[in-house]
């Protein structure tokens, strides 16, 4: 009888550590996929930020330079001609 009982909590024992493994495994494909997710979220937003603040800069580079143009019209408006074509061709 002893052996039977022997047997039995051998036997569920072995099949429990097996179910522990199965859903510790599932767990960790799952964890897996959902961390990968997130990265990738990261990384997108990371890559829209650097554009708009690409944008940015951009936007502010312009601005300054129509600004200096504007001003070399007031005080030289030979060499604002030449600024002007200058900077329209650099910039794009």
């Amino acid at each position: 009888m002893r052996n039977l009982n022997d047997d039995f909590a051998s036997r569920l024992h072995s099949c429990s550590y097996l179910c522990i493994l199965i859903l510790c495994l599932t767990l960790y494909a799952f964890s897996h996929s959902e961390f990968a997710k997130e990265r990738e979220k990261v990384e997108n937003r990371q890559t829209f930020l650097k554009l708009r603040r690409h944008q940015q800069l951009e936007k502010e580079l312009n601005g300054y330079v129509e600004w200096i143009c504007k001003a070399g019209m007031y005080l030289q408006p030979s060499l604002s001609l030449v600024c002007m074509l200058r900077v329209r061709c650099s910039i794009r």
